[in-house]
């Protein structure tokens, strides 16, 4: 059997003066694993998501601004219409590629990929007789697809979305009790079970399951924040039942904001790589926590006002980082804009979400939600 019998008559193409952005999403949204770049009416190569990710790992590069011409691969990577299907399987192998070009004399005239291919191994597999040919097909799918290993797959959602809106909750309750917006003798009995529990342990899962998500920004903050809230409403339980009394815990608490506010600082600076959005929550939450110090230590209820009002305004971002994330969760698309350092991530209905990354990495949720 040879190409043309198992080929798509589809051509992508891409010019070589278009933007490597351009190129990227064409990729993602043709499903295509190869296209052919021209200059004019030349050809010039082809460019992969291979090609892609080996030139962004070689050094300080950015996608933004660089061209296709900038990444096309020159060398051969193209099939004939008359080759032997068996041999454009391993060519594939060979060369790490998941689809080719197929050409009749120098003009491209369709492209044969992997999964063309595999629909003959599957053809052999109900007939019962799986030819050599096909034998080298299905080696080659398995080999180009992912490397030899055994891999389970455990997809979660965003952890993220769960922890911004348990911290947003239990940072704004906080602070208008703090502020006096509420507040009377049997308010302890109230505040101390949505303090631990929705703020608590809500953002503390979203930390453990961050951690999975390989997110180490999300497992710091939201893992040392829902330990914090926890902390806190176990607190106040006991002032609810008379054992301690607000005035007497205010010294210790001060304490409690020293290393809270150390931790996340650094995660202020850590988000600065991720999204404008992050930094800015992480650094109105250090303020917080400084200010919660003071006001606590030196007995200022001035201070813990100050403080209070800083929470407020932590749990809005956060709750508008949450929210971003949900819709663009459910939509696929950049609906609230973070101030990503990718420009094109910060457009509303750009698509951006990938749920898989680079053919040969990793498979599963991507870092960093």
């Amino acid at each position: 059997m040879v190409v043309k019998d198992v080929m798509s008559s589809d051509v992508i193409a891409v010019p070589a003066d278009a933007s490597l952005a351009d190129a990227i999403e064409k990729l993602e949204q043709r499903g295509v694993g190869v296209l052919a770049v021209y200059s004019g009416d030349e050809l010039l190569g082809t460019i992969t998501e291979h090609d892609i990710a080996a030139w962004l790992a070689n050094g300080d590069r950015d996608p933004t601004t660089a061209k296709v011409r900038d990444v096309v691969h020159r060398e051969a990577r193209y099939s004939r219409e008359d080759q032997d299907i068996g041999e454009v399987a391993r060519m594939m192998r060979d060369q790490h590629l998941n689809g080719m070009v197929v050409i009749r004399g120098n003009q491209p005239v369709g492209s044969v990929s992997l999964a063309d291919l595999a629909t003959r191994v599957d053809g052999g597999e109900r007939r019962g007789t799986r030819t050599s040919t096909e034998a080298d097909i299905a080696m080659t799918a398995d080999d180009t697809i992912a490397p030899p290993a055994r891999v389970y797959l455990q997809p979660i959602a965003a952890p993220a979305i769960l922890g911004f809106y348990g911290f947003a909750g239990a940072s704004f309750v906080y602070g208008a009790f703090t502020a006096g917006w509420f507040g009377g003798a049997t308010t302890p009995l109230y505040l101390a079970p949505f303090i631990a529990l929705f703020g608590g342990v809500a953002t503390l899962l979203a930390g453990m399951w961050a951690f999975r998500a390989r997110d180490g920004l999300a497992t710091a903050t939201f893992g040392t924040w829902g330990a914090f809230w926890i902390a806190y409403g176990l607190l106040y339980l006991f002032v609810a039942t008379g054992s301690l009394t607000a005035a007497a815990i205010g010294p210790a608490l001060g304490w409690w904001f020293i290393p809270l506010a150390a931790i996340t600082l650094v995660a202020a600076i850590a988000a600065i790589p991720r999204n404008v959005a992050q930094s800015a929550l992480w650094l109105l939450v250090f303020v917080a926590s400084a200010l919660a110090t003071i006001g606590l230590l030196k007995g200022s209820p001035n201070w813990n006002a100050v403080s209070a009002y800083f929470f407020m305004g932590s749990a809005l971002v956060a709750w508008y980082i949450g929210s971003a994330v949900l819709l663009e969760d459910s939509f696929r698309r950049v609906v609230l804009p973070l101030g990503k350092p990718d420009k094109a991530a910060n457009i509303p209905g750009r698509r951006v979400t990938r749920f898989l990354e680079y053919r040969f990495g990793e498979p599963g949720v991507r870092a960093g939600h």
